[in-house]
């Protein structure tokens, strides 16, 4: 299976987040990691995350069913008065009930996006299992926006 494509922006200055879903994949036990170079050929990278450095975070979504499902479904429909943060929260957990979904999120923080040194780049992102076997899961271009407000 080849690597999904995706292209990235990333605010210098503001922290970084961004999950992707991985549809009836069991992730439990592998690690992750990307890089983001100017190019290709860069022999270094401009920032590495990681499963180890917190840069990546893999969150194995466990199988619910009945009642805990059936509680998430309500709470949407009986979110009149809720506040949005929760009746988002409660669709995340319908949605994440009905396709047991294991998400993987990327994070940079501010300091992180402020140090980038390069105006735009290419990332990979490679999952691996326990037995040492390499995925790579998506690869793209990066593009890197200027901070304004410092």
């Amino acid at each position: 299976m080849a690597a999904g494509k995706i292209d990235l922006i990333i605010e210098k200055g503001a922290t970084y987040r961004r999950t992707f879903i991985w549809k009836d994949k069991d992730l439990t036990g592998y690690i992750a990691r990307m890089q983001i170079r100017e190019s290709y050929s860069s022999a270094d990278f401009a920032v590495e995350l990681t499963t180890e450095n917190s840069g990546i975070i893999i969150d194995i979504i466990e199988a619910v069913e009945g009642v805990e499902a059936v509680e998430a479904v309500a709470a949407v429909e009986a979110s009149e008065g809720v506040e949005a943060v929760e009746a988002v929260e409660a669709v995340e957990a319908v949605e994440a009930v009905e396709a047991e979904k294991d998400k993987i999120s990327l994070y940079m923080s501010d300091t992180t996006t402020s140090a980038l040194a390069i105006p735009e780049g290419v990332y990979d992102l490679e999952l691996i299992d326990l037995l040492g076997n390499v995925t790579k899961f998506i690869r793209g271009s990066v593009q890197i926006i200027e901070e304004v407000t410092k």
